[in-house]
């Protein structure tokens, strides 16, 4: 899961574009900031998935033994 810093820049970063007052390198940094967030929110939801027993299955005539 993300920093508590790293969620109030995120914050702090959503709040300035609605203002419009983003620079570019801000921008930059929102959207590194949100695919890390994206990446642990899917790690984190599929992890409590297979707690309760639900897998990934693979793809119909894929042959591959990577999860989908």
């Amino acid at each position: 899961m993300l920093s508590q810093d790293k969620l109030n820049r995120l914050s702090d970063l959503a709040q300035k574009q609605k203002q419009g007052q983003l620079t570019p390198s801000e921008l930059a940094e929102q959207k590194a900031l949100r695919a890390e967030y994206m990446q642990s929110f899917r790690r984190r939801a599929v992890t409590e998935l297979e707690a309760i027993g639900m897998r990934q299955k693979p793809l119909p005539g894929c042959g591959c033994k990577h999860k989908h």
